[in-house]
Parts: structure tokens; sequence; C-alpha cells
């Protein structure tokens, strides 16, 4: 029987994440290939990076829920400018993905693998275009009573993060 480590695990689901991405960011923009694809995303071109973020940022949320019973839901939230006459942001590929994870409480062991599945973003998608910093996945944890303020935030400049995916 073949061991693996969880650091094992987590790469390997880092490179089928970005993949997938990679997959569906070609899909929606009609492209020939997945390099095709991925020549528009390290090139920071806006449509395709916003596709390959949106379904990255997804996929980490799916593995989110699957491996750490606490977690409810993972909501990405919008990248907007500083100020509304600033116009559309620019986005490079290694900013930060700002996800909002709602869970029954924080934990250390939410936290560690948090931290973990950023490394091996962070590990998978160097191999691509060159060493990367760590924090391309920003989380703020929230509990019930907080996810409440978060989804009423509607009303204001800033609109409710978008649902990802949700345990049911």
């Amino acid at each position: 029987m073949q061991t693996t480590t969880i650091v094992e695990d987590l790469s390997r689901a880092s490179r089928n994440m970005l993949d997938g991405a990679i997959a569906v960011t070609t899909g929606r923009l009609h492209l020939e290939s997945p390099s095709e694809a991925l020549d528009q995303i390290l090139e920071n071109e806006l449509s395709a990076l916003e596709y390959f973020r949106h379904e990255l940022a997804h996929q980490v949320g799916i593995l989110l829920v699957r491996m750490d019973c606490s977690v409810t839901a993972v909501y990405k939230e919008h990248e907007l400018p500083e100020a509304e006459e600033l116009g559309t942001p620019a986005l490079e590929l290694t900013d930060p993905i700002y996800l909002v994870v709602r869970a029954e409480r924080e934990t250390a062991a939410l936290r560690a693998l948090v931290e973990a599945i950023d490394s091996s973003l962070v590990d998978a998608l160097s191999a691509h275009c060159g060493r990367i910093a760590p924090g391309l996945i920003h989380v703020d944890i929230i509990d019930q009573a907080q996810a409440r303020r978060v989804v009423e935030r509607a009303g204001g400049f800033r609109p409710p993060p978008t649902i990802l995916v949700s345990r049911t």
C-alpha cells in the first residue's frame, strides 16, 4: 500500500487546480489550447486573468470544504479599485486572491491548512512563471455571526463577496 503525505497530496492538488483553472480559461475564451491560455495569463491579459483567478479561487474553495469539516462556505471578494473613478483595476497574476471562509470557528488547523494550500499553489505556479512570493491566497475566516455582516454589504460601495462553494 502506497502512502503519501499531506504535502504531496496538496502539491498534486495544486497542480491539478492550476491545470483546471487553465482549462476553464481556455474554454471560456474559446482558445485553441491550454498553452495559449497560459500565455495570456502570464502576460496579465485581463479576461484570461479574471477567468483563471475565479476558477482557481473556486478550486481552493472546494478543497477547503473537503479538507476541513468546519468550513461551511467559501466566498471570493470582488477586485475593486480603491475609488470609483479609478476604473477597472489592473490585475497581475501574482496579486493575492481574496477569499472569505465561513467556518464554525477559526482553528489553528484551518489556518495551517490555508497556509499549506497557499504554499503549494505558490510552488506550482512558480513552475510556470518563476519564483513568486507567498500570499497568493489571502483568507479571512469568519463565523456565522460575522457572515451576516459580510452579506449585508450590498448597499455600500463594496458589493458582497461571491459565493464559490457551500456545504449543503
